[in-house]
């Protein structure tokens, strides 16, 4: 006899099956410019939603002076589509003022007929231990 398995939404599941995993989930809506980042993506860092509130491209200001035209360069050959996926490594700063290193993944999920990329996601996962 076949048993069922747990009934949940197709949503709760993709919720129950990166809970505990460490990554941060980001999803870029190229056209309006918006980004959207999961709670995790947040605590990674020691932040919740509400501060990145009223501040354009969030993230973007977290990355360390030093990391920031590497880890923009990896992004936007993405978005030119000369690379599949993105790929990178750079520091991040935490709430408390540290930093933290950051591996971030993603790969364009929509594109326009003339290929202009419209919405990307990825992922996000705190690699300092490793680094």
């Amino acid at each position: 006899m076949k048993r069922p398995g747990p009934k949940s939404a197709p949503r709760d599941r993709l919720r129950y099956a990166l809970a505990g995993t460490g990554l941060g989930v980001w999803d870029w809506d190229l056209i309006a410019g918006e980004v959207w980042y999961s709670p995790d993506a947040y605590e990674m860092l020691g932040y919740v939603a509400e501060d990145a509130d009223g501040v354009a491209n969030f993230w973007r200001h977290l990355i360390h002076p030093d990391d920031v035209e590497r880890a923009l360069q990896d992004q936007m050959e993405m978005v030119a589509g000369r690379t599949t996926e993105y790929h990178s490594e750079y520091r991040l700063r935490r709430k408390d003022g540290s930093w933290a290193w950051v591996e971030g993944t993603g790969r364009v999920v929509k594109r326009a007929d003339d290929g202009t990329a419209l919405r990307a996601v990825g992922t996000a996962r705190d690699v300092t231990d490793r680094v």
